[in-house]
């Protein structure tokens, strides 16, 4: 196994001083591209694998960079780019070489290509700091020809530094930002009729905004929802971030409805909603099923937080209206905690 950088295809030094070249020197007409970029795959579908860490640890944001990167490059080369998001492995690459996939999108100098295969695929210029490329087969020459080409010229652009910089910047301990994905949750905290920092609070528990994140439970992404869920909501890429938070707002937006329907007012409807989108319908229908034999409010959250503990205790866990039987609670409790501490220290940030 090799590095890219270690090939005859790109050296390291060479892409750096491209990359430089590219980032670092003014730009005599910034907004405008010098030429048109023509549209030999207009109307083509493509097919991108995406490498990704999948654990919370992951730095940076570059599967979402990713996302939006070719968002762009679609909407001005008329194109249909599909990404995968997948983990490096040999059968990634074996896809790449049989046409399986017209590229990926790799770091050069952390993902190796197989031994096999490295005289079969040609890299872009980096497309950020970190030394992320594309990377095609040769037979496929022409579309990175282009891709160097339209990110040469976009580069130059507003739109591109303003997409850059959102992926790029440092959001700790920042006033004016959270995250990469703060248009996008703004906009679903309104059809919650949240204030949008709630909705922040939550997602940063749920996944630290890392989009590859994955659980053992099969929860995928910002707002670690399954599969399953999204297609319920009519949502297919869970990887896409705005996808991901759609599909997670809607969940919470039905769950919020439906204690809403109960009697619970607008304040814990929010609440029970934000812990059932951690334990469950399951286990919040027991909760309060226990709540309400014991003659206290259901419909508030502050009363059903008393009633969790009791869960462990097998004279209630074994009662016939719990169904799903023992539950320790202490993550629901936690979750609860850490998501209104967040939001108290973003709004403390503003």
């Amino acid at each position: 196994m090799v590095r890219f950088f270690e090939r005859k295809y790109l050296s390291y030094a060479a892409a750096f001083i491209v990359f430089s070249l590219i980032t670092l020197l003014p730009h005599r007409e910034k907004g405008k591209m010098e030429k048109a970029v023509p549209l030999f795959l207009a109307s083509d579908t493509l097919l991108c694998n995406v490498f990704f860490a999948n654990h919370i640890g992951e730095k940076g944001h570059a599967l979402g960079y990713a996302y939006d990167l070719f968002k762009l490059f679609d909407s001005q080369q008329l194109t249909c780019t599909e990404i995968i998001p997948r983990e490096n492995s040999f059968e990634s690459w074996a896809d790449l070489v049989t046409g399986e996939v017209d590229f990926m999108v790799v770091n050069s100098n952390t993902d190796t290509v197989p031994d096999i295969f490295q005289d079969e695929v040609i890299s872009s210029i980096p497309i950020d700091e970190e030394m992320d490329i594309c990377v095609a087969k040769k037979e496929n020459y022409k579309f990175i020809q282009l891709f160097n080409h339209w990110f040469t010229s976009i580069r130059q652009s507003n739109e591109f530094e303003t997409l850059y910089s959102r992926y790029h910047r440092n959001y700790s301990r920042t006033a004016d930002a959270i995250s990469p994905y703060d248009r996008q949750i703004k906009e679903s905290s309104r059809l919650l009729g949240w204030d949008w920092r709630l909705l922040a609070a939550l997602i940063y528990q749920e996944s630290k905004f890392k989009i590859g994140v994955s659980s053992s439970r099969g929860a995928i992404g910002l707002m670690q929802v399954k599969e399953s869920v999204a297609k319920s909501y009519g949502i297919d890429d869970i990887y896409d971030p705005e996808e991901n938070i759609k599909a997670g707002t809607m969940h919470l937006l039905r769950l919020q409805n439906m204690y809403r329907k109960m009697g619970a007012d607008s304040l814990n409807a929010s609440l029970i909603a934000i812990a059932t989108y951690n334990c469950g319908e399951g286990r919040m229908e027991d909760i309060m099923n226990l709540a309400k034999s014991l003659d206290r409010n259901y419909l508030v959250w502050d009363t059903l937080a008393t009633v969790i503990p009791l869960l462990q205790k097998r004279n209630y866990y074994t009662d016939t209206i719990v169904k799903l039987g023992k539950f320790k609670g202490t993550e629901t409790l936690k979750y609860m905690e850490q998501i209104h501490e967040r939001y108290l220290y973003y709004k403390e940030e503003e």
